[in-house]
């Protein structure tokens, strides 16, 4: 069972060598609206977080950067954690303790698709946490 376990970790480890360890996006800017995109939502009865899906870096002035939109303030919370990884689970940007959440190198991503997840722990120890995809789609 050991052997079996080495040998598929193994070819994980190779084939994201191997291939790109970035999925492609299902989607071309083409077919986005940019000024009218989706977004994670979360939150509890008075605080928010909405997390946007899609960032397109393509410097035409919409939805260009990775922009968090929250009433939630440095304030409300103890601790805060948020990381964007690859498809081969390489973690590419990680930012604790400051918030809002932000991918500074968001136009040296490829084009593809990333995971993210975050958790922020407010004053009262109450939990609000998750996680999805970003998709980064130029032209």
């Amino acid at each position: 069972m050991e052997k079996l376990f080495f040998i598929a970790v193994l070819l994980i480890a190779i084939s994201c060598k191997e291939n790109s360890c970035v999925r492609a996006a299902d989607v071309a800017l083409k077919d986005l609206d940019e000024s009218n995109l989706d977004y994670y939502k979360y939150g509890n009865d008075t605080l928010y977080l909405d997390i946007p899906s899609v960032v397109t870096p393509n410097e035409d002035g919409i939805n260009d950067d990775f922009v968090v939109i929250t009433n939630i303030s440095n304030s409300d919370f103890v601790a805060v954690n948020f990381k964007v990884k690859n498809n081969c689970d390489e973690t590419l940007h990680k930012q604790n303790g400051t918030f809002p959440f932000i991918i500074p190198n968001i136009n040296n991503l490829e084009n593809g698709i990333y995971n993210f997840d975050f958790s922020i722990v407010l004053l009262d120890k109450e939990l609000i946490s998750g996680g999805g995809i970003i998709k980064i789609v130029r032209k």
